[in-house]
């Protein structure tokens, strides 16, 4: 798994790796399903979630994908942030935070994310509400 806890500024954040899945949606779905099984650990409205989406290939299987995962994890996290993404991936993004309720925001690089998840940055664009 790719995906990891790490700490930042003192803050817990959950790294979702979910870069460089070119057309394999089924790796794709493992790597997704083993951070969700950790996400769902942490008490309700609690877990920083930190996504790169960075060279990842946004297709109908992967946004069914996501939307999935953001219904299963939804009640667990406080706060997500998401990097990679733009263009057509940034309409995906947004589509899946309105499908699932779970707010998130956009950011270009992964400091800008990481200090807006632990609240010493006020950027991003946001989707869904966040």
């Amino acid at each position: 798994m790719k995906s990891r806890w790490t700490t930042y500024k003192g803050a817990r954040v959950m790294y979702c790796d979910f870069s460089n899945f070119k057309s394999d949606v089924n790796a794709l779905r493992a790597e997704v399903e083993a951070a969700d099984r950790d996400i769902i650990k942490e008490p309700a409205a609690s877990a920083l979630i930190l996504v790169d989406m960075r060279n990842t290939v946004a297709s109908g299987p992967a946004v069914e994908l996501f939307k999935e995962s953001a219904k299963l994890t939804n009640s667990h996290v406080k706060k997500q942030a998401v990097i990679g993404v733009s263009g057509f991936k940034r309409f995906l993004a947004d589509v899946v935070a309105r499908f699932s309720g779970q707010g998130m925001r956009l950011f270009d690089t992964e400091a800008e994310a990481m200090d807006w998840l632990v609240g010493s940055y006020d950027g991003g664009h946001v989707v869904g509400g966040a």
